[in-house]
């Protein structure tokens, strides 16, 4: 009986994959593995991304279907790619801790890695887990991404089309994603920048380093051709808080520190912010966190 009830629930799981998405959740770049900077990695080497799983939802989960993408917006390709779902561990999971890859064999276009996990007699992830679950590592020792960027951003699991946690209420708790996250291969043994005529073809806004941040953090943007840019952070409603840059900027590679304070000097409040980029005609917006 007790099976049977087990093999119900986890077809509620699945079934819960359409629901009505709420809660807080989140996923979040926590550390990498392997020789790094601070917005480029090293070839010659594996790379390793952790990421963070955070869960306050009030419920546990007990469904997670995530896709991670691998992908060089600019030509650079890599050896391979795996995923390691060990900090999901079989106390939490006891029904499929499965990683699911679409794998594009030559490596030169996007990979994608992914895990499915449902509960059955477990608890699932319990609510107010805040650990690294999630390991991706990227074979970068042929050489073959020099000068160009690495970058890993969420994905749906194909043919699923899936990228969600269900709770034990059985609704949806879609986590946040502090993505995509982008960095330039160095060559290893020289040590060189990307050369200038690697620029993107289009203005391009990095994750802010580091992030969450207390009480500073460095925003970094690059451009292909001097352009007029205002950069400004926002509250989450899309209050503006200050204007970091406002003028004409020269092609390349630029970074500002946001110390943490609105336009009349005063230190903010901790939260989510926004910080949006305005290069001629281009906008892009990320989010930030203030911890304090």
């Amino acid at each position: 009986m007790n099976r049977i009830l087990s093999v119900l629930k986890a077809v509620a799981v699945l079934l819960a994959l359409a629901g009505v998405a709420h809660g807080q959740a989140a996923i979040t770049l926590d550390s990498i593995g392997g020789v790094h900077y601070l917005d480029s990695i090293a070839s010659g080497q594996q790379v390793t991304f952790y990421f963070r799983y955070t869960n306050m939802t009030g419920t546990n989960m007990i469904g997670i279907m995530n896709g991670y993408r691998i992908y060089s917006p600019d030509g650079g390709a890599w050896k391979s790619v795996r995923i390691d779902t060990t900090g999901l561990s079989n106390r939490q999971f006891d029904l499929v801790v499965m990683p699911m890859y679409r794998d594009t064999i030559d490596h030169t276009t996007p990979d994608t890695v992914a895990v499915g996990c449902a509960a059955m007699d477990s608890a699932g992830l319990p609510d107010g887990y805040d650990g690294t679950a999630v390991a991706i590592t990227v074979d970068l020792s042929d050489g073959r991404a020099i000068g160009k960027r690495l970058c890993i951003d969420s994905s749906f699991i194909l043919p699923a089309g899936v990228w969600r946690w269900v709770g034990d209420d059985y609704n949806d708790h879609n986590p946040s994603w502090d993505g995509p996250h982008c960095f330039y291969v160095r060559d290893m043994w020289a040590g060189v920048e990307p050369a200038a005529t690697e620029l993107p073809e289009s203005p391009f806004l990095r994750q802010n380093y580091p992030n969450p941040f207390n009480p500073s953090t460095t925003i970094k943007f690059t451009l292909p051709r001097a352009t007029r840019v205002t950069l400004s952070v926002t509250d989450i409603l899309g209050r503006e808080v200050i204007t970091l840059v406002e003028k004409v900027v020269g092609p390349g590679d630029h970074s500002i520190v946001w110390d943490g304070r609105d336009r009349t000097g005063t230190s903010v409040a901790g939260g989510v912010y926004l910080y949006r980029l305005q290069a001629g005609e281009r906008f892009e917006t990320k989010k930030m966190v203030l911890v304090k």
